[in-house]
């Protein structure tokens, strides 16, 4: 079954290629910047993967921080998703522009570290 899956999906995603774009600052001679969406076998992989990877974090996290409060949790499932959708975000930018002005780029490296920072009161440093 698995592998009937697989063909389907290599056929759906072989040579499919679709873009939106919209006029984000718009000029006499033609829209100057455009934002939008890009969806071609590449960014198909990566969406695949990147949302196959957020999902095996979250069921880990279950177990590892089985221990933790609820608010501790609830904060780290909302930056784990947070960063989950700023990354997907990042896939699915058509150009370079809108990948790194828009807030995936810089909403990714926040979220990571305060994901990865939520497990709690920090003992006090020692000298």
């Amino acid at each position: 079954m698995a592998i009937r899956i697989g063909r389907r999906a290599g056929r759906l995603g072989r040579g499919v290629r679709g873009e939106t774009t919209w006029a984000w600052i718009p000029a006499d001679g033609g829209p100057i910047a455009t934002v939008g969406i890009l969806v071609d076998p590449l960014s198909n992989a990566m969406l695949v993967l990147v949302t196959l990877v957020s999902l095996l974090v979250q069921i880990y996290s279950l177990a590892y921080l089985g221990d933790e409060r609820p608010a501790s949790l609830g904060r780290y499932y909302t930056y784990q998703s947070l960063f989950a959708f700023s990354m997907l975000g990042l896939v699915l930018a058509p150009g370079f522009l809108q990948m790194s002005s828009s807030g995936s780029w810089w909403a990714s490296a926040p979220t990571s570290s305060s994901a990865t920072g939520t497990s709690g009161p920090r003992p006090p440093a020692r000298r």
